[in-house]
């Protein structure tokens, strides 16, 4: 039993979103993917089916990227040396970002290879937490910056 109907659970729910969308909309971030690999022959001799396409052929690999909003916090700024959440005993001296998005967001980190924000890179150092008032909206990742 809840203390809220579904038509008030919406409204703060949607409260929420609105809430997390205009401290977003001043983070935006760049996911990085690796793309996909394209085979391009040189060759008329060229035949995928034998071994000669290595010899004959060039792969290259495609980046995609896209942008997402989130709400973004550095953790302990003046502490030199922090221990990596879920891993004990490991430790970084690189700044991490504690990143809170949307679905939107989850999808794009799922297969990113990097991470753009403020003219830096940064790489996913953790799973993702799902975690929200009354619905679990948001997801939780922790970026650690690339020297």
């Amino acid at each position: 039993m809840s203390l809220l109907t579904d038509i008030q659970q919406d409204y703060v729910n949607s409260g929420i979103m609105n809430l997390h969308n205009f401290f977003a909309s001043k983070n935006k971030f760049f996911a990085i993917k690796k793309g996909t690999t394209t085979i391009v022959s040189e060759s008329s001799n060229h035949n995928s089916f034998y071994s000669n396409s290595i010899q004959n052929s060039v792969t290259t690999e495609t980046q995609t990227s896209g942008m997402f909003l989130a709400r973004a916090y550095y953790l302990d700024k003046d502490v030199e040396f922090k221990e990596i959440e879920g891993n004990k005993g490991s430790m970084t001296a690189n700044p991490i970002i504690k990143l809170v998005t949307d679905i939107t967001g989850k999808n794009f980190l799922k297969d990113a290879k990097d991470v753009y924000w403020e003219e830096d890179f940064y790489d996913v150092i953790s799973a993702p937490r799902r975690h929200g008032l009354l619905q679990n909206n948001f997801y939780t990742y922790y970026l650690e910056k690339v020297n």
